[in-house]
């Protein structure tokens, strides 16, 4: 398997890992029954890069991205039991590396490289995508985001001339954005975050070995 960089979402007891090349993209999962990797047949047609991918009902949803330097709104989901791909319905506004929470059912994404406040949230039952309550405080791009206790967290929100340490959390009852603790230092690298024990785990890319711990239950 040549190295690139990877998105990466488990279905069922698997991992399943695409590479962010733009050209051959095909999909690889790991058996930890087998403790090794396969390489799926069927690949993302036409090649992608800076796409976001979500998990939801045991489907893998690749979402906009760049084709060449062109920013696009197209989303290609994959099956795996079927091991084949189709597409749903395009976001209502284009967008590459926007950050991808699923909550309730429901996909989000936020922001995007290109200056862009906006979140959507996509319905699978009826294959919309819908505009939500924008970003605030200007921000159009986050490190990473999560969610936990029915809230979703834009972690590391950045703007048109800074990266900054600001958290951002939304809750999808009130439709409703607010500050929370910040990080403990400003975010300029690319990190991910995951949750265990109600904690998020806010983890480096590269540039930096600190681990940031937040506690929801604090505020």
């Amino acid at each position: 398997m040549i190295n690139h960089y990877f998105v990466a979402g488990v279905v069922g007891d698997c991992i399943y890992a695409l590479p962010d090349a733009g050209l051959h993209q095909p999909i690889y999962k790991y058996d930890p029954k087998e403790l090794r990797w396969k390489s799926a047949e069927n690949t993302l047609k036409g090649g992608k890069t800076g796409f976001s991918l979500a998990v939801l009902d045991d489907y893998i949803y690749i979402i906009g991205g760049y084709k060449g330097s062109t920013v696009t709104d197209t989303v290609e989901r994959y099956h795996p039991r079927t091991n084949s791909w189709c597409n749903v319905a395009n976001m209502l506004t284009k967008r590459a590396e926007g950050s991808t929470v699923v909550q309730d059912g429901f996909i989000y994404i936020i922001g995007g490289s290109s200056p862009n406040t906006t979140i959507e949230r996509y319905n699978p039952h009826s294959n919309q995508w819908s505009f939500i309550c924008n970003l605030s405080n200007g921000q159009f791009k986050v490190s990473t985001a999560t969610s936990m206790e029915g809230k979703i967290y834009a972690i590391g929100a950045e703007n048109e001339s800074y990266s900054n340490n600001i958290v951002l959390q939304f809750n999808p009852t009130t439709n409703s954005w607010k500050r929370v603790a910040p990080l403990l230092c400003n975010s300029y690298n690319p990190h991910s975050s995951v949750i265990l024990d109600r904690y998020i785990f806010f983890i480096p890319w590269s540039g930096s070995t600190s681990v940031h711990k937040y506690e929801s239950c604090s505020y």
